[in-house]
């Protein structure tokens, strides 16, 4: 029995299963007669794993002598339903063999309601081309291309986003989730190692889009550095939109109201930039510093609870699903000492209020309602370790 990657459906392959069996077929110019990547039926799809595939048919294509290949994008303005029709309906003067890629097909399809019937006709004759890639976005695809799905040549795949959470039965396995897992082959395959955790982290910091973490794989690839770990991770990050994001929540949890809000002015000021160049727009902020904020508290509360039970900081830390490595334990000792439950519980209201003045629109401006939350976090009782000492 296989490894499961990834909580899912029994029996449905992960988009990393299909893409790397369809991969090899391509490379050695095997493709099934009709290959159709269409949005998922549930989630949302995930682009890269049809681009890099229509990319490896391309470049395979054209290195064939006597291979007439059609690449036509359907978004583009210089598409001609016409120019088409004349190619699936002909045979090639200049070649004995046609292929056809067709990316970003929607638009032409609902425009040109023929085409489908005439790749359906090219499909099914003999002497059309030997194969038609087509990639059709949007949840109104499926529609247009119903024909095309029932052919008995037809491969179709549905590329769904990759899961970033760990699988529900592991949940402290950060490596274990289906993003990870591509950042650690793909991490292989540039010849360099991601040690224990710091795929989940990178995963944690650059999300889990392929192309993003693609990005980030070769910024350490310029950086030479070969082993990458966690702590490799956190300093990378440090200065960025993601550290920025730690930052921001753990000024929550202290109470350190001048510190968040002098982070949301600079982000006010510049904006937030990913730490593989990435500009982030304002709403995408909001949400990376709420959701980390969020994420923070969380950890930190299970963590406040396990150390008031009497455990260890490192017990409470792997308790917890974090790595307690130096810094992190370090960062959490500091954390802890400033944060009582009822600051905690402070900051869970304040999360909660700022989602719901967004939500409703009462508040327009999302950095306005973080600068809000960072008033309301302001911790006016003394740390607890100060208890009992006179000044």
């Amino acid at each position: 029995s296989g490894v499961v990657s990834s909580p899912r459906r029994k029996g449905r392959p992960g988009p990393i299963d299909e893409y790397q069996e369809l991969l090899p077929l391509i490379r050695e110019g095997k493709l099934p007669k009709l290959v159709l990547f269409l949005t998922p039926n549930f989630g949302e799809e995930e682009t890269w794993f049809s681009d890099q595939l229509m990319r490896a048919a391309r470049e395979w294509a054209l290195q064939q002598d006597g291979l007439d290949l059609m690449d036509v994008d359907g978004h583009s303005p210089d598409f001609s339903a016409d120019s088409m029709d004349a190619f699936l309906g002909s045979q090639s003067l200049f070649a004995g063999r046609q292929a056809l890629i067709f990316s970003r097909a929607t638009a032409a399809l609902k425009k040109y309601k023929r085409l489908a019937k005439a790749l359906l006709q090219a499909v099914e004759k003999e002497g059309g081309p030997e194969w038609i890639m087509l990639h059709a976005e949007g949840k109104q695809a499926s529609a247009l291309v119903k024909e095309l799905v029932a052919s008995k040549s037809a491969k179709v795949i549905r590329f769904r986003r990759l899961f970033v959470d760990p699988p529900p039965w592991n949940p402290a396995a950060v490596d274990q989730s289906e993003a990870a897992k591509f950042a650690i082959a793909h991490a292989n395959g540039l010849g360099m190692r991601l040690q224990n955790g710091a795929a989940g982290l990178l995963v944690e910091m650059s999300g889990g889009r392929p192309a993003d973490l693609m990005q980030s794989l070769q910024h350490f690839q310029l950086l030479n550095q070969l082993q990458v770990s966690v702590e490799d991770v956190r300093e990378v990050t440090a200065h960025s939109a993601e550290g920025s994001a730690r930052d921001y929540a753990d000024a929550l949890l202290t109470g350190d109201s001048a510190r968040a809000l002098q982070l949301l002015a600079k982000v006010r000021a510049r904006g937030l930039h990913s730490w593989d160049g990435r500009r982030i727009s304002p709403r995408d902020s909001f949400t990376m510093l709420i959701s980390t904020a969020i994420r923070e508290r969380r950890q930190t509360a299970v963590i406040r609870a396990a150390v008031d039970g009497g455990a260890t900081l490192e017990e409470a830390l792997k308790g917890s699903g974090a790595k307690p490595s130096m810094p992190v334990t370090k960062r959490m000792e500091r954390r802890l000492a400033l944060c009582p439950s009822s600051q905690l519980e402070a900051v869970l209201h304040g999360l909660r209020r700022a989602e719901h003045r967004l939500k409703t629109g009462a508040w327009r401006d999302s950095l306005r309602v973080l600068e809000q939350l960072a008033f309301e976090s302001y911790r006016k009782s003394a740390p607890p370790q100060t208890r009992g000492r006179r000044s």
